[in-house]
């Protein structure tokens, strides 16, 4: 019994930190896409690249951010020890939540990519 509680929480907390990464991988392309469409003459094409590349990088920034979270557990923890983080997620830590959400902007960048490489 104890057992599905503990994957309960961890799904709950994973459910999180994938609509986390979700909400962020909306914003920067909502902002990305309207930079690359008034910078380009209007040219959906050039924003809709503009936002795969900020996809990209900010999923690779993510991604470098979530390793050094690994590597440096002690700095991780204090993150943890805070209030509003257990209130927010029980079970993951700041290198889990950094993590899934990484992996959903690079999924974003990579739907993006698939589409403009269909539409070019």
């Amino acid at each position: 019994m104890q057992n599905r509680q503990n994957a309960a929480r961890y799904l709950k907390d994973a459910g999180k930190a994938l609509l986390l990464g979700l909400a962020a991988a909306a914003a920067v392309f909502a902002v990305l896409f309207l930079v690359g469409l008034c910078t380009h003459g209007f040219a959906p094409l050039a924003g809709l690249d503009l936002a795969r590349r900020g996809l990209f990088l900010v999923g690779a920034l993510a991604l470098l951010v979530s390793a050094g979270a690994l590597l440096l557990p002690e700095k991780a923890a204090s993150v943890r020890e805070k209030e509003g983080w257990n209130a927010r997620f029980s079970c993951l830590g700041l290198f889990g939540v950094l993590f899934c959400a990484a992996v959903v902007i690079l999924a974003a960048g990579s739907l993006l990519d698939a589409l403009l490489f269909r539409l070019v």
